[in-house]
């Protein structure tokens, strides 16, 4: 399409909008009118003629305002369909730019657009020479269109500049790939970081546009450059700008990439022999840090400045231009050249197996972790989790084959290597079925599976202590890692076997279990130096492993994914979602820059009993402690254990052990404070408790749950100063009581506890019904309860919440109590739930003496009358009634009369009931205090009694009231 072709079609020029001529003014109409006014007042005189003259004027000044405001409607109407115009024609432009970047792009992809093309992109290897390569992004002339400008109007007028403007912004499209010839040679000037990343991606798009066969690659001999050895166009001599001769230049030793290119599209061994030992055309790709240093053959040199900012200062056309560079990383291009080695190998028949058996791999051992896992196009694939790690991370779409990748890896491992050597722990979040076959190994530790969920979050948390348990063998070595201990330096190395830790589906444990993901990362960052492994695997790490974690797992294996982004995000190529579903095991291994495909073996049962032939070797440190037993007594080994580590004398009442796993610590809990509140629902152990702590301390009183007992308890504690108190179901005996009773009784408590001299114990269900007495306690244990919120109130953690928790399981001080037993019998030999509370008899009354005279108060005087005629058999029983003589008094005699009458009968005779306590016993059964202290005149509350038991109220001569039985 010609110039002229392409503007007439894409862009239709808007016409020039033409200014409106001003309408001339109207002499002839503003004439008229006076000469015919003149020629009326001629012939008739009369003065009134001469107002026509004026007429003339003023037809001629509406005319001129009529033409001006047309004019400005046209100007207006012209104005905006210029604009629209304009508008049109910026779009129109805009299109065809973006068209031309489109097709731009697709002539000559980046190394990016290479990186992410498909397998079967007809772009690749399409070529059988050096070619165009894209140095960058930028702006690059379109067809020319800035003349068309000139030919407008003069660049006075301000239309003609707008349109001018327009149309010369489209000769120049943005976004646009810089392209140079290679086969010219091209030299990069800049920083050595960017020189480098500039040159990998000046090389990625020549080996993805010419094959292997056309096409010989010689690299600097650099650990920079040993991704290039991936590529299938690479040879084996390089070049000689290596490490030593560019410290012994000073750095000024340019970085030479030498393509060796045959024109004719024939390998370069028959190219030679065609051209009969002529060699083959040499192209040099060259970077240094200025252009002075640049060997010859640079045809194109381009200075980058910055990241975003490079130029073009020479060009096999003479032109220059300002982009933005195109960098590449050293991942990125190992990657993309394991790509081309896989498509180099399946182009040249030689392929994967489909099938792998553990039984044909040869297993050597050797240092570090090195094993034999697969099989790749290039024979057994090998991987060393110390040198290649020292973490892992594995992923893969569900029927990938993790789990059998991380059997036949454990058990690779494990072959020829005791466990004195290597150990593994796995934490298997899919159910267990991985565990299954591998937890027959003598090297495992252990198998955690999500369906016990206490175990795992105590393995993890014990992961901790584990690393400063390693750290502390180290420094009692003298040195600073593990390798020192392996290779003799100090120690002894069987103290401190590799541990490998296995986490299958880590998706599932991160949100079991929210704080795992920084202990992995600090394991991550530490692991190296103590010999702590991480394999984690997931369906997708991009985007589960976090960066802080993933930075520190070199070793990435990939199975099929179904997201070309997932793959390349993890393994930095897409081919790991291009594996075909049909083969399992099918994997990438990246590492070191590199990616290797690889088919996993498949071990079996037999694989793994074999690996374990003697049944007794003993297996290595458990990096945890076992969790505490249901049942504790005083003979269980982890209280004898606990014990013989503390030290002797240690003060206080032994009553329990603790459990500490992030400390890997389980020590015997000891109280020695003053006081101490015990929370917990109906069969937690509070009462077990409590006869522990009893029978270890000489002097202690427990008192049951009795509304009686509880009281005389606090009564009596007002007048001793030592001593121990135990007060069982305190809000239950509480709650029993009336209100004046509970305002007594938690006075009493105060006093106690401020006072200090008995040291106090309280058990309730709930500690919020102590109140404000709480801070007063030094302590509390909160064994089971009903509701998270209850135990969170108590003080306790909310994580270590445990409705199922067996009886005398609990926390105090922030860690996981389990009570001892108060039999003391062991776990062999103690019954289930053997701490179960065992309610404590409370004490009974004295039966009430019916020797002397005997007045009785009660609501219910005919029963009462029925139970002192038991009670006191042959004595006359005579019921007061309210109309009674007030002279009625009791005889001497022994067969005197007992008098039973209702509270408001004896309220009705004042001074007969004054008169006769005078001298009387007094009963009172089932009446209320209000009503005793009304008969009486005492203002002291008369002790409580237990609802049910059939106890009375008994007030002597003497003044005092105090209980009594009627019955046996």
């Amino acid at each position: 399409m010609t110039d002229q072709q392409y503007r007439a079609e894409h862009l239709r020029l808007p016409p020039r909008p033409t200014r409106p001529e001003r309408p001339p003014f109207p002499l002839l109409a503003s004439i008229a009118p006076v000469v015919v006014a003149l020629g009326l007042w001629t012939l008739t005189g009369s003065p009134s003629m001469l107002l026509f003259a004026a007429l003339g004027p003023v037809i001629a000044l509406a005319s001129l305002a009529d033409a001006a405001r047309s004019t400005r409607v046209a100007s207006r109407r012209a104005r905006a369909e210029h604009s629209t115009a304009i508008a049109a024609l910026a779009d129109r432009v805009a299109r065809q730019q973006q068209e031309e970047r489109r097709a731009a792009w697709q002539r000559h992809p980046s190394a990016c657009d290479a990186f992410f093309a498909a397998d079967e992109d007809a772009r690749r290897w399409r070529s059988s020479a050096l070619g165009p390569v894209v140095l960058g992004t930028g702006s690059v002339a379109c067809p020319a269109l800035a003349e068309d400008g000139q030919e407008l109007l003069a660049p006075d007028d301000a239309v003609g500049r707008e349109r001018a403007e327009v149309v010369a912004a489209a000769g120049t499209a943005d976004d646009m790939p810089v392209v140079v010839d290679a086969s010219a040679g091209v030299g990069v000037v800049g920083p050595e970081p960017l020189v480098r990343a500039v040159l990998r991606g000046l090389l990625l798009q020549l080996v993805d546009a010419v094959p292997p066969g056309a096409l010989r690659v010689s690299t600097p001999g650099t650990p920079e450059w040993e991704w290039a050895a991936e590529l299938p166009h690479s040879v084996n001599d390089r070049v000689a700008s290596t490490d030593s001769a560019t410290a012994e230049s000073g750095g000024a030793m340019p970085t030479l990439v030498v393509l060796q290119a045959s024109d004719t599209g024939r390998s370069p061994a028959v190219q030679a022999r065609v051209d009969e030992g002529r060699r083959a055309r040499s192209v040099v790709l060259a970077g240094a840090p200025t252009v002075a240093v640049l060997p010859p053959g640079c045809g194109t040199i381009l200075v980058v400045r910055s990241a975003v900012d490079a130029e073009i200062v020479r060009s096999s056309d003479g032109t220059g231009a300002r982009l933005v560079p195109e960098l590449v990383s050293r991942e990125q291009a190992g990657a993309h050249a394991g790509i081309l080695a896989l498509l180099a190998r399946r182009t040249a028949g030689v392929s994967v197996p489909a099938t792998v058996s553990f039984a044909a791999l040869e297993q050597r051992g050797g240092a570090g972790l090195r094993c034999v896992i697969g099989i790749g196009a290039a024979g057994p694939v090998a991987m060393d989790l110390v040198a290649d790690g020292p973490h892992a991370v594995v992923g893969g779409t569900t029927g990938s084959g993790k789990s059998e990748l991380l059997v036949t890896w454990m058990a690779a491992m494990a072959a020829g290597r005791s466990p004195s050597e290597f150990a593994f722990l796995l934490v298997d979040f899919k159910g267990g079925a991985t565990g299954t076959a591998l937890g027959g190994l003598p090297h495992c530790v252990g198998v955690v599976t999500d369906l016990d969920a206490p175990l795992a979050r105590r393995v993890l948390e014990s992961l901790r202590a584990e690393m400063r348990r390693r750290e502390a063998v180290l420094a009692a070595a003298g040195v600073s890692s593990i390798d020192a201990l392996v290779s003799g330096a100090g120690g002894d190395a069987a103290a401190l076997p590799r541990l490998v830790i296995v986490v299958d589906e880590l998706a599932a444990l991160l949100e079991a279990e929210a704080g795992m993901h920084a202990l992995f990362a600090d394991i991550a960052a530490r692991g190296r130096s103590l010999g702590l492994h991480l394999i984690l695997c997931t369906q997708r790490p991009a985007g589960v492993v976090r960066e802080a974690l993933l930075a520190n797992c070199a070793l990435r294996i990939s199975l099929r994914v179904i997201d070309g982004a997932d793959s390349a995000a993890f393994i930095s190529t897409p081919a790991a979602a291009r594996i075909p579903a049909a083969l399992p095991g099918r994997c990438l291994i990246a590492r070191r820059g590199s990616v290797e495909e690889t088919q996993l073996a498949v071990t079996t049962c037999a694989d793994i009993e074999g690996l374990a032939p003697d049944a007794g070797q003993r297996r290595p440190w458990r990096p945890w402690l076992p969790p505490l037993p249901a049942v504790l007594g005083t003979d269980h080994p982890a209280f004898l254990a606990a014990m013989a580590r503390e030290a002797p004398s240690r003060p206080g009442v032994a009553i329990g052990v603790l459990d500490r796993p992030a400390l890997q610590d389980q020590p015997v809990a000891r109280w020695s404070g003053r006081a101490l509140i015990v929370q917990g629902s109906g069969g937690s152990g509070r009462t077990a408790l409590l006869s522990r702590i009893a029978a270890e301390t000489p002097g202690a009183v427990v008192v049951p749950a009795d509304v009686e007992e509880t009281w005389d308890a606090l009564e009596r504690a007002e007048h001793a100063r030592d001593g121990l108190l135990l007060l069982d179901d305190w809000d239950a005996v509480t709650t029993r009581w009336e209100l004046e009773y509970r305002q007594a009784a938690t006075e009493r408590l105060t006093v106690l506890l401020h006072d200090g001299a008995v040291r106090v114990v309280v058990a309730a269900r709930r500690a919020s019904g102590l109140g404000s007495l709480t801070g007063l306690f030094g302590g509390a244990i909160v064994l089971r309860t009903d509701d998270r919120s209850e135990h969170a109130l108590a003080g306790a953690p909310a994580e270590l919440w445990d409705p199922d928790a067996p009886p005398g399981r609990g926390v105090w001080q922030g860690v996981r109590l389990q009570v001892l037993a108060p039999d003391g019998r062991s776990h062999a030999g103690a019954a289930p739930n053997a701490a179960v509370e065992r309610p404590v008899a409370a004490a009974k009354p004295p039966i009430l003496a019916t020797g002397g005279p005997l007045l009785a108060v009660s609501p219910r005087p005919e029963q009462l009358a029925g139970r002192l005629a038991r009670l006191a058999p042959g004595r006359e029983i005579l019921q007061l009634h309210a109309g009674a003589r007030s002279d009625l008094e009791m005889r001497a005699a022994p067969a005197e009369p007992i008098l039973v009458g209702r509270p408001d009968a004896w309220q009705a005779q004042p001074v007969l009931f004054t008169t006769l306590c005078a001298r009387s016993t007094v009963v009172f059964d089932g009446c209320s205090t209000s009503e005793v202290r009304q008969l009486t005149r005492l203002r002291e509350l008369p002790p409580p009694l237990r609802p049910g038991a059939g106890h009375v109220w008994v007030l002597g001569p003497d003044g005092g009231i105090h209980r009594a039985r009627i019955e046996e």
